[in-house]
């Protein structure tokens, strides 16, 4: 298990099943979960503010990963990028 974001020799681009419809299906599902919790904890500032949290770290994270994927993929993850959402279908 890693913290921190690294490519192997071994790894490659995946651009099928849930990484054909959004580039990060992980932190797209965490995402959901930090909404549905929107449902069960009523007070909506404490939502709004752990929206905020897990976006800006999402992104500071995905910005890294993404970062190595563009130098190790170069053409095939930019086209990749251009075709697939980050986070949400066709967007």
């Amino acid at each position: 298990m890693r913290i921190d974001a690294a490519l192997g020799s071994e790894h490659h681009l995946i651009r099928s099943g849930p990484y054909g419809v959004v580039r990060n299906p992980i932190y797209t599902s965490m995402l959901w979960v930090v909404c549905a919790t929107a449902v069960i904890v009523p007070p909506w500032p404490l939502f709004l503010i752990s929206l905020l949290l897990f976006v800006i770290g999402t992104e500071i994270r995905v910005s890294t990963e993404e970062k190595l994927l563009e130098a190790r993929f170069a053409g095939e993850f930019e086209e990749y990028k251009r075709s697939v959402g980050a986070y949400v279908p066709f967007l």
